[in-house]
């Protein structure tokens, strides 16, 4: 798991499209979807449940989003520690 990764799952989830959150991030839809997909394959979970007008959270994927949000602190203040 990278923080690319997880920063595109959390942008997606805040943005409720892949779209948006490639938008938000400077970076290609395909991008976006890869690493998201690649996170997926890492811990075999389905995060999204995809659909036409973008994607919701599957109940691993809510299970998941609790997980991301505890680890980007916890990256965040290990950062802040060591400046």
């Amino acid at each position: 798991m990278t923080s690319t990764q997880v920063n595109c799952f959390l942008a997606t989830v805040r943005t409720g499209t892949i779209a948006g959150a490639a938008k938000e991030l400077y970076l290609s839809i395909q991008s976006v979807s890869t690493h998201i997909q690649n996170l997926e394959k890492e811990f075999s979970l389905t995060l999204f449940f995809r659909h036409q007008g973008g994607v919701t959270l599957t109940p691993e994927g809510q299970r998941f989003y609790r997980f991301a949000l505890a680890w980007v602190d916890t990256y965040t203040s290990s950062l802040k520690s060591i400046e």
